[in-house]
């Protein structure tokens, strides 16, 4: 090959490789521009947290199906199981529920308890019992507390008339765990898990062989009519897409489920809902937001007598951007991933065991 040849080789070799960086830079320098403008949204907007439109309208449209199933259901089932998410036992149940399900023997499962404060669990069981409901706490992920549920669930449908297994509805709020529980009881997958709301978008019937149930614990506790543990089917449950209340009027009661994920995220304004987080985690568990996100800074703040520095949900994300440097282009704080690291960390537990609501509340409000 000649020398001209290859020089005219390496010349087209080298700008094509030149092409490639610019059209990276050109790429990450609008990836950039667009995430200042975000900022500067942000900035505009971020005056107070009470201004944040966090309205939240979500009901899609296989949930107004599954309240239509349930109703058509009910005179299968023996027992109603309702499972909510111990930080928010109340806000977490849906009062469309109640009212459809009627004088239907009903047991209440008090869910993701290892994500609750114990003693605020303990309160809400005793709660409960006061006011004449079947209620236990439970982490469905791992079985515990579901050990006496076979034996709760004959004991609250009694000696069925015609024999046969215990059929069981089970239903509750988006992300409640309803999934998991049925797995736990199932001893394997049998009902689609995650980390988000709208799993389940269908209706099964999951049959439980006794012998086969979740743990020995749950299997010990089974015992069909012969006496012969473990033998043949003795559980049917029910699973439905969870169901969230067509109307969040309650702005309270919207953002504790919004805080645990329990509407998706894509329906709201992210960043100021983190916002409303951080303030309630600074009022109400301010060692363990500071001891997550080493945020001694705001130590500093509260000792100075003078300050005019307003320690709020603008100022707590940007705290936690600026531990976790947190930044994008220019040097400027992202609070946008301080949000969403906070919204993660809560949903998993990371900051701490904490439950948003207590029976004093009486209103959610």
């Amino acid at each position: 090959m000649s020398a001209m040849n290859r020089g005219n080789r390496d010349n087209h070799s080298n700008s094509k490789s030149g092409n490639a960086r610019n059209n990276r830079d050109n790429k990450q320098s609008t990836m950039n521009r667009k995430r200042l403008e975000r900022s500067q949204k942000r900035q505009e907007r971020d005056g107070s947290v009470s201004e944040q439109n966090l309205n939240i309208h979500w009901f899609p449209g296989h949930m107004t199906k599954a309240l239509r199933q349930i109703e058509k259901e009910l005179k299968l089932i023996d027992v109603f199981a309702e499972i909510t998410d111990a930080r928010l036992p109340e806000s977490g149940r849906n009062p469309l529920l109640s009212q459809i399900v009627g004088d239907k023997p009903h047991i209440l499962l008090l869910n993701k308890r290892d994500y609750a404060s114990p003693e605020a669990t303990k309160k809400w069981l005793e709660h409960y019992k006061s006011q004449g409901i079947i209620a236990i706490s439970c982490d469905c992920r791992s079985g515990a507390g579901l050990e006496n549920l076979p034996a709760l669930l004959k004991q609250v449908v009694g000696e069925k008339k015609y024999g046969g297994a215990i059929r069981v509805m089970a239903a509750g709020i988006p992300n409640s765990g309803k999934s998991s529980f049925i797995n736990r009881m199932a001893g394997g997958k049998k009902a689609a898990v995650g980390d988000r709301p709208g799993i389940t978008r269908g209706k099964q019937w999951v049959k439980i062989d006794g012998g086969k149930a979740g743990n020995s614990s749950i299997s010990a506790n089974f015992s069909n009519k012969g006496g012969n543990a473990g033998k043949g089917v003795e559980l049917e449950i029910l699973d439905l897409p969870g169901i969230l209340s067509p109307k969040l009027e309650n702005k309270d009661v919207a953002l504790r489920l919004a805080y645990t994920g329990a509407v998706k995220d894509e329906v709201m304004d992210v960043h100021g809902l983190a916002m409303n987080l951080a303030e309630f985690l600074y009022a109400k568990h301010k060692d363990k937001l500071i001891k997550r996100y080493n945020l001694d800074e705001l130590l500093e703040v509260e000792s100075e007598q003078h300050t005019d520095t307003k320690i709020d949900g603008v100022f707590l994300l940007k705290s936690i951007a600026k531990s976790r440097s947190m930044k994008i282009a220019g040097g400027e704080l992202d609070t946008e991933r301080a949000a969403l690291a906070l919204l993660d960390d809560f949903r998993g537990c990371k900051i701490g065991r904490i439950t948003l609501e207590f029976p004093s509340m009486g209103d959610k409000s």
